[in-house]
């Protein structure tokens, strides 16, 4: 499969230099605190690439999510529906790809983002998943929720460019079980569009 990218829909960039970009509305009074959501990234909607489609997690309304919750279903080994994934983790500032141009300038290309997640491994169907995943299989689009009620990425979903699991054993008196989820994916432009998740 070739390398998959992400090219947001929503978001548009000059492509020229005679295009001006039409800065959006922020709020007013810059002095109010309100304190920021939590980011732990804590859920994991993936929807299998499939022939029929998959159903898929949620129905769309003007770019506005809401909850379809008869399109998941972790049960079904067949790849017709969504499926949910509790982890607990994040994903770090991207690495930047950068282009020299005249008179000194740089424009960055394309960013590399990795979601580094940690999967509790309390039975042995997640541990298999895992092993599956390890295969490198980027054949699914996905969005991520956090704890603080957001949900990242676009109706169209964000396609992965590398996919890989780890299931190390901790030598330590009380260590337990624990996987890693890591899914890397490349954006044209920026990071993705973010929405209240409607399953917070």
């Amino acid at each position: 499969m070739p390398l998959q990218t992400n090219n947001w829909a929503d978001l548009t960039w000059p492509e020229d230099c005679d295009t001006d970009l039409d800065l959006g509305a922020i709020a007013e009074d810059q002095e109010c605190f309100i304190t920021p959501k939590l980011s732990q990234i804590s859920d994991l909607y993936i929807t299998p690439d499939n022939s029929p489609a998959a159903s898929e997690p949620f129905t769309w309304a003007l770019g506005v999510p809401s909850a379809n919750a008869s399109g998941i279903d972790n049960t079904v080994t067949d790849n017709t529906a969504s499926k949910i994934i509790t982890v607990k983790g994040g994903v770090a500032a991207p690495e930047k790809v950068e282009i020299a141009g005249p008179k000194r300038q740089t424009n960055v290309i394309e960013r590399r983002y990795t979601l580094d997640l940690e999967v509790e491994v309390t039975d042995n169907s997640m541990r298999e998943l895992l092993r599956q995943l390890q295969s490198g299989y980027t054949s699914f689009k996905f969005w991520f929720g956090t704890l603080g009620g957001n949900l990242f990425g676009p109706e169209a979903g964000i396609r992965p460019a590398k996919v890989d699991a780890e299931l190390p054993l901790d030598s330590a008196d009380d260590g337990r079980e624990v996987g890693r989820l890591i899914i890397e994916y490349i954006s044209v432009n920026g990071d993705p569009v973010r929405n209240t998740n409607p399953y917070a």
